[in-house]
């Protein structure tokens, strides 16, 4: 199959593990990012950007691994407004482009990746949000359409990610409860190959 992961960033991020994976069952394989640093230069947000690449590609699966880390907030007491907005737009906003696109160019299947759903922190409301907001676009495509399969996959923080790593610096955390990334490459697998029912979220 052909598959584009957004959010392919690095060499450590969730989506090149799970891309890297993909490869060596046999899968063709884009990586997509702001950077292009691993493959097409694509803004998530963009409309223009990502029709043209998926028009171009024209993938059966796409993977969305795109994210940015917000750290610890609080209402009345928030800092970041710009990450923040962009964590938002990311996840929340750039999903929704996937899965228009997905619809209008005939993609079979849109699989979102993101966190935990419910609140595990209080500090981390905005985390929990755009998971939230992920889920409920899934559930949404569902109802609308027989047209795109769309999958969440909710996966716990992932050892030697990206994203650990920056938690850890910007929070001062010592550890964290990290899990293998061959646990979330197994999932997408099983996903691809239609275990799973059009709409589940999917927890490791």
């Amino acid at each position: 199959m052909k598959i584009i992961v957004f959010g392919a960033s690095s060499k450590t991020s969730i989506g090149f593990y799970v891309g890297e994976y993909l490869k060596k069952l046999g899968h063709t394989v884009v990586y997509a990012s702001r950077s292009g640093g691993l493959g097409e230069k694509c803004d998530i947000n963009e409309y223009r950007q990502v029709y043209a690449l998926l028009n171009e590609y024209k993938p059966d699966v796409i993977v969305n691994a795109a994210g940015v880390f917000t750290g610890l907030e609080l209402i009345g007491q928030l800092k970041d407004f710009s990450i923040i907005k962009d964590s938002v737009f990311v996840k929340c906003y750039g999903s929704l482009l996937l899965a228009d696109i997905s619809v209008k160019l005939g993609v079979n299947t849109l699989i979102v990746i993101g966190g935990h759903t419910e609140p595990c922190d209080s500090g981390f409301f905005i985390y929990n949000m755009v998971n939230n907001a992920m889920l409920s676009l899934v559930k949404s495509i569902v109802k609308q359409t027989r047209a795109l399969e769309a999958y969440y996959l909710e996966i716990p923080a992932i050892k030697n990610s990206s994203m650990v790593k920056e938690a850890m610096e910007r929070e001062s955390a010592k550890s964290l409860d990290a899990h293998d990334a061959v646990d979330v490459c197994k999932i997408v697998e099983d996903v691809i190959n239609g275990k799973y029912e059009s709409g589940s979220r999917i927890r490791i």
